[in-house]
């Protein structure tokens, strides 16, 4: 995970005809009334959908060239995949995409973002790289994260997984 300047990642995106449509924080909460034990009266919210539902709230106007929509969430070691996939749903619903862009998600737990925590970043993109590489090249591709007033993104030779 790579933290990029705002005007560096502008300029990329610029070039390669990319923009943020929306992005939006969400924060987990549970709470439990020990006054009832009625279950209507707990209250769940699950940072990915909260995260969801903020950035449905300021929507920019997709291009219409768009031929690829990425949903990038970023979040603390807590991030769960179920939950994601439900704010996918959420904004594919709520987004009213114009042209049938192909639609993606990324997904990214890092442990130096706050457990309870989520980011959505969505990006529409023509889908040209212009023979970009490394962090560029992420960029270009949509692949940027706002989180906490920063934008982050991610080259291939910084993903670990599993079997690394």
């Amino acid at each position: 995970m790579q933290e990029v300047e705002m005007s560096v990642a502008q300029s990329i995106m610029e070039k390669s005809g990319c923009s943020v449509l929306c992005s939006g924080m969400g924060k987990e909460l549970y709470q439990d009334p020990a006054s009832t034990i009625r279950y209507e009266d707990k209250l769940v919210k699950f940072a990915p959908i909260e995260a969801a539902k903020a950035a449905l709230e300021n929507v920019a106007a997709a291009p219409s060239d768009a031929k690829y929509v990425a949903l990038n969430f970023a979040g603390g070691d807590d991030l769960i995949i179920g939950e994601i996939l439900e704010a996918c749903g959420m904004l594919v619903d709520g987004l009213n995409l114009e042209g049938k862009p192909k639609v993606s998600f990324n997904s990214i737990s890092f442990n130096q973002f706050a457990d309870e925590t989520c980011s959505v970043t969505v990006v529409a993109s023509g889908g040209n790289t212009g023979g970009l590489e490394g962090v560029d090249e992420s960029i270009a591709k949509g692949e940027l994260y706002a989180y906490d007033g920063k934008w982050f993104t991610v080259a291939e030779g910084d993903i670990t997984t599993a079997e690394k």
